[in-house]
């Protein structure tokens, strides 16, 4: 199934672990990949937002506050919890920001929909993989080094959002 396979280049755990790996140990960064592969197992549309992405008959705004909310709900898991499998949920959306067949274009969970995502393990997406790098890297490190709460997350995930150019 599409959501088992590693389609964009090195993957989310090659820009994890590059993104990371100062900061976590080998083990936290396994729990941070098996975040994103349970992320990945939410493919409905409903749960476009997880993947940077719109669900049908959806506005941008719409979507960009689905995915504040699930991205606020899960670091706010994450920072009472320790739980890394979590962090890696968050982390999810933010890195599927940068994959162009994501980039919040509609997901209707159609075979039509998936198709853009065959090419992603096709075509060079340095520029874009190193953006996913260097924004998991700062809005990590923006977390761990807040007040944790629901609003200083938000003003994370918008700042984030301010600084996306895709």
């Amino acid at each position: 199934s599409p959501a088992e396979r590693e389609l964009w280049p090195q993957g989310h755990n090659k820009i994890t672990r590059d993104a990371l790996s100062p900061y976590l140990t080998s083990e936290q960064l396994d729990n941070v990949y098996e975040g994103h592969i349970l992320a990945d197992q939410n493919q409905e549309p409903e749960n476009s937002h997880i993947h940077a992405m719109l669900e049908p008959n959806s506005t941008y705004l719409q979507g960009i506050e689905k995915m504040r909310n699930y991205f606020v709900s899960k670091m706010v898991s994450f920072l009472s919890t320790n739980n890394y499998v979590t962090l890696g949920e968050a982390l999810h959306c933010i890195q599927d920001a940068y994959s162009p067949p994501h980039n919040f274009k509609y997901w209707d969970g159609s075979i039509w929909s998936y198709i853009p995502h065959v090419f992603e393990g096709i075509l060079p997406l340095c520029t874009e993989r190193e953006s996913a790098v260097n924004a998991t890297r700062e809005v990590y490190q923006n977390v761990v080094n807040s007040d944790g709460s629901n609003e200083s997350i938000e003003n994370i995930f918008d700042e984030w959002l301010e600084g996306y150019d895709n």
